[in-house]
């Protein structure tokens, strides 16, 4: 009777041995029955199923698990209390209510003698590989597009310094010949049409250079409410009458700084493939609010940091976008309406833009359900500054100072020389930099201002307004290019102070910024 007892004992503390070693492996651990009936648990199973041991021995797996779980694993168990070693990968959701991951392994339980007596239910948590691994694919995806935006920005900034430059001769050219006057209709006609073409292949150029961010900004502190409600009326000759424009504004939102111009294209870009969405009538909706985030979630990972942030929201009842067209819309030339009718560069320039301010923005769209768009700007810990206006004035704006010009491309200094001339500045025209430097010792106090192309042979810009200020410390610029470097930018970013004037301009621009420059005290 003593040796039965001790037995007992023994048997009893190797079990309870042995249950502290299985609570103590990091999986969930099971033993089930040819009944399908858990026999006993580890600690892990109970934390992973929210239940405690007593609530789960004796009970079947199908009880356990709900009847939606239990048909994923049935065949699995029917074929582990067959004798077949099982393995397999699953997904279900957690007693917190988050979906889980794991690796199921069935070991049968086989006596030599009566057979398949149940099965050893081993089973690995796979949540965070699972995570780690969706992290690096999301990872790959970012690193994809960085890669691609490089390789456009590349491309863009190679061809767009030339191309602007030939775009220049064509519309200063077609310009000064539109008003010299007394032309006939025809070639009048003929000569608007080339000024057109140019100005909107102009046009596609700076889209290009806006999503390889490298257009030239000069970001402000603004009020994004404002800023907006200076667009309502353009926004609404874009998208027509018989769509109903809606603006939301919250009563007040933070600063954000951007440049002022690239909300307007944001908006421009949004609203006119809104307007192409709906077709014949629908609602064009933009609302603004403050929010805080501490998680944000969005489709286009790159730049989401948790924080305070002004929403800009456009919304629209039109057709909407299916998975595969959203996957894409970000794609530089990636478009769904037909030829002739888009560049496929509007979004890919709204994504630069946003990505260039440090932003990021969410994507929601079903077809038949009309698209949202939500951009975050981060919040401006600062004062709203003074929103620097373009004049816009049609008259040609005048002067009669001295500018030292200084343009390696002879037909691009050939032709801003004459349209300054017109202007009724003086010019002395460099085509090199040391040679801009020799005449302006020989001109010296007579010159009011230089106006430089950025990328030059044997200096840069910068370098030359740095020497000739060095000299002439009062001398006011102007740097002129087809494309921003960081010569005279850090990614696109003007610094204080830095005037730009971005090839091709016309001799409207070319004087007001001439002005802009010369009358600042």
């Amino acid at each position: 009777m003593l040796f039965a007892i001790t037995f007992l004992q023994l048997a009893r503390e190797n079990e309870r041995r042995l249950q502290l070693l299985i609570d103590h492996v990091p999986a969930r651990i099971a033993y089930v029955d040819a009944k399908e009936r858990y026999v006993t648990v580890n600690y892990v199973h109970e934390m992973i199923l929210g239940l405690t041991r007593s609530q789960i021995t004796g009970e079947k797996i199908e009880t356990i698990l709900g009847q939606e779980n239990y048909l994923k694993v049935k065949t699995h168990i029917r074929d582990a209390l067959n004798g077949k070693q099982i393995c397999y990968e699953t997904s279900f959701i957690g007693a917190n209510g988050e979906t889980q991951w794991v690796e199921v392994n069935y070991i049968p339980d086989i006596h030599p003698q009566t057979g398949v007596m149940g099965f050893y239910d081993l089973t690995l948590d796979l949540t965070e590989k699972k995570r780690v691994e969706q992290e690096q694919i999301q990872l790959q995806a970012q690193l994809h597009q960085v890669r691609k935006m490089e390789s456009v920005g590349r491309l863009a900034g190679g061809v767009a310094h030339d191309f602007n430059n030939m775009l220049g001769v064509i519309l200063g050219h077609t310009e000064m010949a539109l008003e010299w006057g007394g032309l006939d209709e025809m070639l009048s006609s003929s000569l608007q049409e080339i000024d057109r073409a140019a100005r909107r292949s102009a046009n596609l150029t700076q889209q290009l250079l806006g999503f390889a961010r490298k257009q030239a900004i000069s970001p402000q502190v603004i009020d994004l409410n404002k800023t907006v409600t200076n667009m309502l009326q353009m926004i609404g000759r874009l998208i027509g009458e018989n769509i109903t424009l809606s603006w939301f504004p919250a009563s007040t939102v933070w600063p954000v700084k951007i440049d002022p111009s690239q909300v307007d294209q944001i908006l421009a870009n949004l609203c006119v493939n809104a307007r192409d969405a709906i077709g014949k009538s629908g609602r064009v909706v933009i609302t603004t609010k403050n929010c805080s985030l501490e998680n944000p979630c969005s489709r286009d990972q790159a730049g989401r940091q948790p924080g305070d942030y002004v929403l800009l929201k456009v919304n629209d009842d039109g057709c909407g976008m299916d998975t595969k067209v959203l996957e894409n819309i970000f794609e530089p030339f990636f478009t769904t309406k037909d030829v002739g009718q888009g560049t496929g560069l509007g979004l890919s320039t709204v994504y630069g833009i946003i990505r260039q301010n440090e932003g990021f923005l969410d994507v929601d769209s079903q077809p038949g359900k009309g698209t949202i768009f939500s951009i975050y700007f981060p919040r401006h810990r600062g004062k709203l500054g003074r929103i620097k206006k373009e004049k816009l004035s049609t008259e040609i704006t005048t002067g009669h100072e001295t500018i030292l010009l200084v343009e390696d491309e002879p037909t691009i200094l050939e032709m801003t020389q004459m349209m300054l001339q017109r202007l009724g500045y003086t010019v002395i025209g460099a085509s090199r930099p040391d040679e801009a430097l020799e005449l302006a010792e020989a001109h010296g106090a007579d010159i009011d201002m230089f106006m430089t192309d950025v990328i030059m042979p044997q200096m840069n810009g910068q370098e030359l307004a740095r020497k000739l200020r060095h000299r002439f410390p009062n001398l006011k610029g102007v740097f002129m290019s087809g494309y921003t470097s960081d010569v005279i930018a850090d990614h696109g970013v003007l610094d204080e102070g830095v005037h730009f004037i971005h090839k091709p301009f016309s001799m409207q621009e070319l004087g007001c910024k001439l002005r802009e420059v010369l009358d600042k005290k």
